[in-house]
This record gives structure tokens, C-alpha cells and sequence, in this order.
């Protein structure tokens, strides 16, 4: 005779039933329009090893599941770690030389060489926080659009013998950025800062979306005004940043050596 569970018996098991980790994350990190059953376990192993590069050893990452949203690869971190990842994050985008751009650019060359059509980095709460662009397809489709913004670089040159002349500005991604300036006084000002200050530059015309953000699209903006930024040493910024409660820098011991570790910098 077969016996039937209890209601008590059938209600211990659900409370005793271990919950499933999918769905607890930190950062995601998704590959657009790839199942996982399309790509090798190598291959998505070493997806992994650079997606845990660019959280940071140090912010102790776990692999805590894969969606099959796309390709999902989660990592939790703890949460006193995760303002830590974000600043990796951001170094990564303003500084292609630091250590955690490094990760970052070899996530992209996979992307490319899978024929992955995206990535994207998510936070916790769903947001896209880093994007992987297939650069033959974001070469194929820029987007433009006239407006009216700012640029910060350095003066790099002025080309130009009539009443157009052509700034050339090397911006934080060293990229050269040519701005027509019609004006001659401003043209004069502009080279008193050559290779010495940053300048910020307002430029009106067609600007371009690139993965780093939108930027002045060559010879088609012309300078309407500028501005020189504060040249204070690097020291003296975070120093002041520092000082700012709240902003987990200032719970570090060595906030300038951790920024130096960062950025590969020699000790």
C-alpha cells in the first residue's frame, strides 16, 4: 500500500528546500545573441578569466551562475567591495594603459573574434555600466547629431594661414580631435596653452557616438569658447577628494598607492 505525504511533511520540505544562487549577482557580464550551448567551455572559460581581471582579484569575485539571457556570466562580490569594482570600471574607459583597460580590451578582441554582435557589463540593479561594441559594426553605423558641447584635451597645434584655422586637441583617449576656430583672437589664446594646459573646449557642429562616449567629429565643429581646467597636481585632487566623506576612498590606508596599483604605475 503506498502511503501519501502529509501536509506537514510536504510543507517541512519546501521550507528545508535550498534557494537557487541565480539570480544573486554583483556584475554580469553578457554576451548579445550567443547561447551558451554555442560556445566552447574553453572559450567561455577564458571570457571568465577576463571578466574576473577586470573586477580585481583583490574585490574577491565568484562565479555565481550563467543566465541564459544571452550568455550571462555573474559575479558577486562583497558589498563592501563593489564601489572598489566601479572604480575599475570607469579607470578602464579613461585609461586605456591601466590594468583593468587591459582586461577590458581583451574581453573586446573575443568579442570580434567570436563574431559576438555586443557585450555589456550590468550592475545589480540591471543597468548597462560598460559596453563591448563589435567595432566592425560600429564602424558600419555611427550615429551623428548636431549640437553644442564641451571637449577637454590638450593643444596640440593650429593649422592654417586664413580666416579658418584648425585646432588639433588630444583628448584623455589620445585621440586627435580637429576643431575649426574662426575667430583669430581666440585662435592666439588658444596656442598660449600649447602642450602645457588641459583646456576645455565648447564646440558647435556634428558630433559622433563612439564607445567612449560622443566626441567632435573631424573639421565639422567649429570652437565657440574655452576654458583652461584646473591644473592642480594629482596629489592635491585626491587629497581633496579624499576628503569627501562617503566615498570609499576615504576608508583606504593608501588611497594614492591603490590608484597607482590601478594604473600599472611603477612604485
Amino acid at each position: 500500500m503506498t502511503s501519501t505525504p502529509s501536509k506537514k511533511a510536504i510543507a517541512l520540505t519546501k521550507k528545508t528546500r535550498k534557494p537557487s544562487r541565480i539570480g544573486k549577482w554583483s556584475y554580469q557580464l553578457r554576451l548579445l545573441g550567443m547561447k551558451p550551448s554555442t560556445i566552447p567551455m574553453e572559450r567561455l572559460g577564458l571570457y571568465l578569466q577576463e571578466f574576473a581581471g577586470l573586477i580585481g582579484a583583490e574585490n574577491q569575485p565568484i562565479f555565481n551562475g550563467l543566465k541564459d539571457a544571452s550568455v550571462g556570466m555573474l559575479a558577486l562580490v562583497p558589498e563592501t567591495r563593489v564601489h572598489h569594482v566601479q572604480t575599475r570600471l570607469v579607470l578602464a574607459r579613461q585609461d586605456p594603459h591601466s590594468r583593468p583597460a587591459k582586461h577590458a580590451a581583451r574581453i573586446h578582441d573575443m568579442v570580434d573574434a567570436d563574431g559576438v554582435p555586443g557585450a555589456e557589463i550590468r550592475d545589480r540593479s540591471d543597468n548597462v555600466i560598460y559596453l563591448f561594441p563589435r567595432r566592425d559594426m560600429q564602424a558600419a553605423t555611427v550615429l551623428t547629431i548636431m549640437q553644442s558641447s564641451t571637449i577637454d584635451g590638450v593643444v596640440t597645434g593650429m593649422v592654417g594661414a586664413d580666416d579658418t584655422m584648425h585646432l588639433h586637441l588630444r583628448d584623455w583617449a589620445d585621440r586627435d580631435i580637429k576643431i575649426i576656430v574662426r575667430d583669430v583672437g581666440m585662435a592666439r589664446d588658444l596656442l598660449a596653452h600649447f602642450r602645457k594646459d588641459i583646456v576645455r573646449v565648447t564646440a558647435e557642429g556634428t558630433w559622433k557616438r563612439t564607445d567612449m562616449g560622443w566626441i567632435p567629429e573631424n573639421n565639422r565643429c567649429t570652437a565657440k569658447s574655452f576654458d583652461v581646467l584646473n591644473e592642480d597636481p594629482v596629489d592635491t585632487i585626491m587629497e581633496r577628494f579624499v576628503a569627501v566623506p562617503g566615498n570609499g576612498w576615504k576608508s583606504m590606508k593608501d588611497p594614492m598607492g591603490f590608484l597607482r596599483e590601478l594604473r600599472g604605475d611603477e612604485a
